[in-house]
């Protein structure tokens, strides 16, 4: 079986550069003729080929062949120079894993919302835009290094679980956010997020929330039950305020508050009983204040 799956990988790196785009299933026997190397591979029952890997092949279109191996579930085609997935992509409706990243996409692919797919990776493309947006069953996507200026409401499903969008020009969270109650993860560090939703609230299985290098002003108090949090970064933003909530992180164990306009902590700082890393500099500490955050926390490592 891996001798047919490496095979296949040579087929495709051939195939695939050579096809025709408008091609249909119907000729793709004729293109394997011209391939006489590889030509018994007509005779490998497409559905026992689940996982397919066609990564830095510099293609620039999927080729219609594909279609054909209708049982893949993981399919990867990341590092191409592919600017659009067809209608025709909806015919891999077993597909669970898709990996697209490091292509030429400007826009969401519409047809990825007829499908089921659990994981998606669509970094380090040209999308812009989420309007089109209406996955109800991803579980993690990753979304970094694009050019996407909001997250819209239908984008937090409640069966969301890890969400990657740094390095974007993102302003705006919609509020919406409070649907996908499961979110444990959030990165959306490096973009022009000037509020944090109130109703990130409800996401009270969070675990890392990265919204450092953003223009933040101030944090709601909303932390009152996001006991998972282990994870927080709000460093370079201009922040003057810490709300009281913050101490109610009982759990949390890494903490980045500097290059803010930080100048005082919560009172009751004894309850970061877990936390390993605290880093304040850059911030407006008066010596008294500093002082007073060393005693309340003798077991952490502190940077000022």
């Amino acid at each position: 079986m891996n001798k047919y799956i490496a095979l296949l990988f040579t087929f495709a790196i051939v195939l695939l550069l050579s096809c025709d785009e408008n091609n249909n299933p119907a000729a793709s026997n004729n293109e394997i003729d011209l391939c006489p190397e590889i030509s018994y591979l007509k005779d490998i029952p497409k559905e026992e080929i689940t996982r397919l890997n066609l990564s830095s092949l510099q293609l620039n279109y999927i080729c219609n062949f594909l279609y054909g191996f209708k049982n893949i579930s993981e399919l990867n085609i990341n590092n191409n120079s592919i600017s659009m997935i067809g209608d025709s992509f909806s015919e891999f409706k077993s597909l669970y894993v898709f990996h697209c990243n490091h292509n030429e996409l400007s826009e969401f692919p519409n047809v990825l919302n007829s499908l089921n797919i659990n994981y998606l990776f669509l970094g380090d493309n040209n999308i812009k835009l989420l309007n089109n947006y209406y996955m109800k069953g991803v579980q993690q996507i990753d979304l970094k290094n694009n050019q996407i200026d909001l997250l819209p409401g239908p984008f937090f499903t409640e069966s969301l679980r890890w969400v990657h969008v740094q390095h974007n020009e993102i302003f705006y969270i919609s509020d919406n956010i409070s649907n996908s109650k499961n979110l444990e993860r959030l990165e959306a560090s490096h973009n022009k997020i000037e509020a944090i939703p109130s109703s990130l609230k409800n996401c009270t299985k969070l675990t890392h929330l990265f919204l450092d290098n953003n223009n933040l002003k101030e944090v709601p108090d909303i932390f009152h039950n996001m006991s998972e949090l282990e994870n927080l970064n709000l460093s370079n933003n201009f922040i003057s305020t810490i709300p009281e909530s913050f101490s109610e992180l009982s759990n949390i164990k890494f903490l980045f508050l500097n290059n803010n306009r930080i100048s005082s902590l919560p009172m009751n700082l004894q309850k970061w009983k877990n936390l390993e890393l605290l880093i304040l500099h850059e911030n407006n500490f008066s010596e008294t204040e500093k002082q007073r955050i060393l005693e309340a926390l003798p077991n952490t490592l502190i940077f000022f």
